[in-house]
């Protein structure tokens, strides 16, 4: 589920493998995807956050863009440190999820 700004979060993960989808079936009325959903194999190791930085002005996801890995410096855009040598990433990851609607 994302917020109203189209973000969402996981908070507590341990490191591993993840899949990221868009359920298609959870849309709100009206809205429609322009391609097929997207599917995102995500590795976090510990002490690893994964965020989205859009480079588009716009915010829109540009062909070919890749999310990028942060290490918790406050120039590069996470607020939190990480918490290493735990196991676990106690931090949270944050995702933009971008629809855009067809007007008609």
């Amino acid at each position: 589920t994302t917020n109203d700004n189209g973000e969402f979060w996981f908070m507590g993960l341990t490191p591993g493998v993840y899949t990221l989808s868009e359920d298609v079936e959870s849309l709100p009325e009206g809205y429609q995807l322009t391609t097929e959903p997207n599917e995102r194999e995500i590795t976090i190791l510990s002490g690893q956050e994964w965020v989205w930085e859009p480079d588009a002005a716009d915010g829109m996801l540009l062909a070919g863009q890749e999310a990028i890995f942060v290490d918790g410096d406050p120039e590069n855009g996470v607020n939190e440190d990480l918490v290493w040598g735990n196991g676990r990433l106690e931090d949270d990851i944050q995702i933009m999820k971008f629809i855009n609607r067809l007007e008609g």
